[in-house]
């Protein structure tokens, strides 16, 4: 009976979670963009942090919104993991051909930008999107 109990301990020990922190802000992005199509807003950690921050590296996605075409502000409430990463870059790209797919092979020049949010955190942000730069990912964007 010893010997199941401590099987059930160890068993029990193994499935404890981390702790995850979430930060609530309530997010307005005004998109600047010259074509026609939707865009697709993708919220990153400025610098996303792995294995306790020894492989830390430039951008990690959290969270992407497609806002509809004709919109040129997004209001959204981002629940911003805190315990991947730090600050907010906040990444926008137009598909102007809607194939869901950023300069796809044979589609036209599709615009793209990117903004820092330099005074994060913050539970209420207003942030801006110029999208100036034609067919940049956002790792081709980010650092500037």
């Amino acid at each position: 009976m010893k010997g199941h109990i401590g099987w059930l301990a160890l068993l029990l020990a193994g499935c404890v979670n981390d702790d995850h922190t979430f930060f609530v802000a309530d997010v307005t992005v005004a998109l600047q963009a010259p074509g026609t199509g939707p865009v697709t807003v993708v919220f990153h950690h400025a610098e996303q942090q792995v294995d306790d921050g020894m492989l830390a590296h430039p951008l990690g996605p959290i969270e992407d919104v497609r806002v509809d075409a004709g919109n040129d502000v997004l209001a959204h409430e981002l629940h911003y993991p805190q315990h991947l990463g730090a600050g907010l870059v906040i990444y926008a790209w137009q598909d102007d051909d809607e194939d869901g797919a950023l300069c796809a092979p044979g589609a036209r020049d599709e615009a793209a930008g990117v903004t820092e949010v330099v005074d994060w955190p913050a539970h209420v942000v207003d942030a801006t999107v110029v999208l100036d730069a034609v067919c940049r990912g956002a790792e081709g964007l980010w650092p500037p």
